[in-house]
């Protein structure tokens, strides 16, 4: 196994924590993020706002 790190943060909890984890994803060596979240079909596009990687 490599070096698997997971996060997670509440785009309705704590924005600026989602936020700032997705901002500085690639620096920390994360290669995509997961955007997952009961009826929240828009969260993988907000996702996608902040980060260059590729988001699921």
């Amino acid at each position: 196994m490599g070096n698997e790190m997971m996060m997670v943060a509440s785009a309705h909890r704590h924005p600026d924590k989602a936020r700032e984890l997705c901002i500085t994803a690639q620096e920390k060596g994360f290669g995509l993020v997961i955007a997952a979240g009961g009826m929240a079909a828009a969260l993988p596009g907000v996702v996608s706002a902040y980060t260059s990687l590729p988001v699921l």
